[in-house]
């Protein structure tokens, strides 16, 4: 045992003597502490006590000098923790059990620190590992971390009363607004009306064929949901930088055609709109990774520290799926790389409670039939995505003609090919690739876009 370890053992002796004292001390005892909390892990005397009284309270028992004297013999374990001359001095170590609370968080506290020490060293260990690269090792300590975390009680039962009150109230919120987006919005009417937004721990797959506009798709939620909520919007882009991103963004917030801002050529009005939209832009809180390479266990270690900042994390758009490295465990084997990454997005969105959008190619095989509407079979490595997805969509550009530049807007259909919650369906929008902006056909407003 070593005594440099964090410990209270006058706090776990106090513990001991207030359960005597009353029957409320010794159900608190026992409903908020374990054996393991005591000092080394409950294999000294005080551990194998507590022990021996809380067997003692759940077979509904009497607990006092003489029971547990008792039961410490017929388990002979009386002389191990110190026999009765030990049992005499923790009834002495206290005159009341009024204290209770105070040393239950004495001896809680020195075990978190404990546990933290504990895994603290196994975050080195596996620092010093040379079979372990580094993406696992971190996050490995990430979740030695959360292990602590997660070994504090700090959860209460709930009363029935308390949440048949918050049933009501949600009952009463989806009333009031009935018909209107309850989660975050994607900018798309027809999206939201199925969807009724965006939702914590759902899993999104958003997929299409090359340039059909599933990046400025997905850069077009990114903005509506930023401009709606204070939360952070994290953006992971596997192929395109940042500075290519918002300039897009930029066109698309402020109607500018993309050849002018590439070339400079703009005039007064695309100045005017340029000022308008980087302020509206530089008003929401959206993080941009853009660096290529990036592993299922980066971005989930990256999004945990942005969940930390501000108002907490809102969203994650991952630009694509088939572009994120896998671990070296399932290396040759594309579909078994697939399906964990799909695994650990879907953890990602329910750890930390937010939607993840995440971008995914179709398979060439559309392009060979004769019917080139996707169905759920044309993901590529399907099988895992759409298990994990709560969500499946894909983009579609029904028309064979494609128009001459990028002056008229090009029908595009969003399919619906799988939706956990709620109806499938097909939404007709508008793309106007030269301001890389999506429409819904039922948006107001939209007269520029026929």
């Amino acid at each position: 045992m070593d005594k440099g370890l964090p410990h209270n053992i006058e706090a776990e002796k106090c513990l001991l003597g207030s359960v005597f004292w009353s029957y409320a001390s010794l159900q608190k005892a026992c409903e908020e502490i374990d054996k393991e909390m005591f000092f080394n892990k409950g294999e000294c005397a005080n551990g194998l006590i507590f022990e021996v009284i809380k067997d003692l309270y759940d077979n509904k028992q009497t607990v006092d000098i003489s029971t547990l004297t008792s039961e410490l013999v017929a388990r002979n374990i009386l002389d191990k923790v110190g026999g009765v001359e030990y049992l005499s001095e923790l009834i002495e170590s206290v005159a009341t059990g009024a204290n209770i609370d105070y040393y239950i968080k004495q001896v809680a506290e020195k075990y978190t620190l404990r546990r933290m020490i504990e895994e603290a060293t196994k975050i080195i260990t596996n620092a010093n590992n040379p079979n372990l690269d580094v993406s696992s090792a971190v996050e490995l300590a990430e979740q030695n971390i959360l292990n602590v975390a997660k070994s504090r009680r700090t959860s209460e039962f709930r009363k029935v009363q308390d949440v048949l009150t918050k049933a009501q109230q949600d009952l009463q919120y989806l009333v009031e607004n009935h018909g209107k987006v309850t989660g975050l919005t994607t900018g798309l009417l027809d999206l939201d009306k199925i969807t009724e937004g965006l939702h914590p721990t759902q899993l999104i797959i958003i997929a299409a064929r090359p340039a059909v506009g599933k990046t400025a798709f997905a850069l077009n939620i990114a903005t509506a949901a930023a401009r709606s909520t204070k939360k952070n919007v994290a953006f992971f882009s596997l192929e395109m930088p940042a500075e290519q991103l918002i300039l897009r963004m930029i066109s698309s917030v402020g109607q500018i055609d993309n050849s002018k801002l590439k070339s400079g050529k703009m005039e007064n009005e695309d100045w005017r709109r340029f000022d308008e939209a980087i302020s509206q832009l530089g008003n929401t809180n959206i993080y941009f990774h853009d660096a290529g390479g990036v592993t299922a266990s980066e971005i989930k270690a990256k999004c945990r520290r942005l969940s930390t900042q501000g108002e907490g994390l809102g969203l994650v758009i991952i630009d694509y799926l088939q572009l994120i490295d896998s671990s070296a465990k399932y290396a040759g084997n594309r579909q078994q790389e697939i399906s964990e990454i799909s695994r650990s997005l879907k953890m990602l969105a329910l750890e930390l409670e937010v939607p993840v959008i995440a971008l995914s190619q179709l398979s060439r095989s559309v392009e060979k039939r004769e019917d080139k509407k996707p169905v759920l079979s044309d993901l590529r490595e399907s099988g895992a995505i759409e298990q994990d997805a709560d969500i499946v969509a894909a983009l579609h550009a029904p028309s064979v003609e494609v128009p001459q530049g990028d002056e008229l807007p090009v029908p595009i259909q969003l399919i619906i090919l799988k939706h956990r919650n709620g109806p499938t369906d097909t939404i007709d929008l508008l793309f106007k690739k030269r301001t890389s902006t999506f429409l819904s056909l039922k948006k107001e407003g939209n007269k520029d876009a026929k």
